[in-house]
C-alpha cells in the first residue's frame, strides 16, 4: 500500500510540474531571434544570449520553489524519523548546490557577454 501512495505522490507533482510549465514553454518560442534573409550578425547572437538567460532565469525560480516544498514535506513526514531527516536535509543540500550551480552559470555568462561587449544588465524575464 505505500507503494501506491508513493506512486501516486510522484504522479501528483508531475502532474503539477507540467500545469505550472505549460506558459514557461509557451515564453520559450521566442529564444531565437529572427536574422533577415537569413544572415545572423553578432548582435542577433548577443540578443539569443539576454533570451536564453531571460528563459533560464524565468524556469530557476519555480524549480527552486518546487524543490524546496518537496524538501519541506519530506522533513515534516520524516519528523520521528532520524534516517529520514537525514535525507531531507541531504535533498535540502542538494536543491541549495543546484540553485547555486545555476546562478553561477548565469553570472559567468553575463560575464562573457560583458566581456564581449554585450552589456551587463541581467535581462527583464517580464519582457
Amino acid at each position: 500500500m505505500i507503494f501506491l501512495g508513493n506512486l501516486f505522490f510522484k504522479k501528483f507533482w508531475v502532474a503539477i510540474m507540467f500545469y505550472a510549465y505549460l506558459p514557461v514553454t509557451a515564453y520559450a518560442d521566442g529564444i531565437v531571434p529572427s536574422c533577415p534573409l537569413g544572415v545572423c550578425k553578432f548582435a542577433d547572437f548577443q540578443q539569443l544570449g539576454t533570451n536564453l538567460l531571460a528563459f533560464l532565469i524565468s524556469i530557476l525560480l519555480p524549480l527552486a520553489i518546487i524543490g524546496i516544498s518537496i524538501v519541506g514535506v519530506k522533513l515534516v513526514m520524516s519528523a520521528d524519523n532520524a534516517k529520514g531527516t537525514t535525507e531531507a536535509k541531504a535533498s535540502l543540500l542538494n536543491v541549495l548546490l543546484g540553485i547555486a550551480v545555476a546562478v553561477g552559470a548565469i553570472i559567468i555568462v553575463q560575464l562573457i557577454f560583458s566581456t564581449l561587449g554585450a552589456g551587463s544588465s541581467i535581462p527583464d524575464i517580464n519582457g
